[in-house]
């Protein structure tokens, strides 16, 4: 039999690479995807959202709590190109409310998608007050 291996070198081939791909699975662990909290006063899992999202991978979720969220880190958040879902934790947008302070003289965006952001990247559930938008071609 010059040229074939015996069945049982291929069977103990095929348990050997079984073996490696088995051992690259239980090395990296199953994927999970996280949620994080976001308080106003930056108690929660991260002090605002752009340390959010900042820490956030793909598929994570953000959850903001009731409130009012305004301020540095508030304002022109920047997603990266992640896709990550932001929303309300209590699903009620009346009760969430992200203000960028902007206004006439100094426009601001609460969120700047110009990273190659898509459909995964979702944003709901909140009220945006004192926010403009900013179209770039």
């Amino acid at each position: 039999m010059t040229g074939r291996c015996s069945r049982e070198t291929e069977m103990r081939n095929f348990a050997a690479v079984t073996l490696v791909l088995l051992s690259f699975l239980v090395i990296a662990g199953p994927v999970r995807c996280a949620t994080y909290i976001v308080k106003p006063d930056g108690t929660g899992d991260f002090p605002e959202l752009q340390a959010a999202v900042d820490g956030s991978s793909n598929g994570d979720e953000i959850l903001l709590t009731d409130g009012v969220f305004q301020g540095r880190g508030f304002n022109e958040v920047y997603l990266w190109g992640k896709a990550l879902t932001i929303r309300s934790q209590s699903g009620n947008p009346e009760t969430c409310i992200i203000d960028p302070e902007g206004s006439l003289g100094v426009p601001r965006a609460a969120f700047l998608f110009e990273n190659g952001e898509g459909p995964d990247s979702v944003i709901k559930d909140m009220t945006i007050v004192n926010g403009s938008t900013a179209t770039s071609c």
